[in-house]
């Protein structure tokens, strides 16, 4: 693998793991607000407040969904480049095509289990 190869492959992977970082927070803030607001409205039974409790769990969970899809993307990057078919270009342009990201979950999903 040429130096080149390497680096690039680092730059790419670098992203990812701050993405899956922050999908990770994103969990950790949802279950500690709702386990904070259930704890506060449990002496009082104020349903209306513990429904709106949710409102900030839907957020995080389309922040978390968002943050997965463009995790997933760099990933099919990292594959196009690992296995040669994408130049070493130090590019970070994430593609849109639907079915290359079909593919690249596979691809991934396959990888993780060997």
């Amino acid at each position: 693998m040429s130096e080149e190869k390497r680096e690039y492959l680092q730059m790419l992977q670098e992203p990812i793991c701050r993405m899956s970082t922050n999908s990770a927070i994103f969990k950790g803030f949802a279950a500690t607000i709702v386990a904070g607001v259930s704890a506060i409205t449990f002496a009082e039974t104020n349903t209306w407040v513990l429904g709106l409790s949710f409102l900030p769990v839907l957020t995080f969970l389309m922040l978390d969904v968002y943050y997965l899809k463009m995790e997933r993307k760099f990933r099919f990057l990292y594959e196009q480049v690992r296995l040669d078919r994408h130049e070493i270009d130090f590019s970070m342009k994430l593609t849109n095509d639907p079915i290359e990201i079909i593919q690249a979950r596979q691809s991934v999903d396959y990888a993780m289990q060997l």
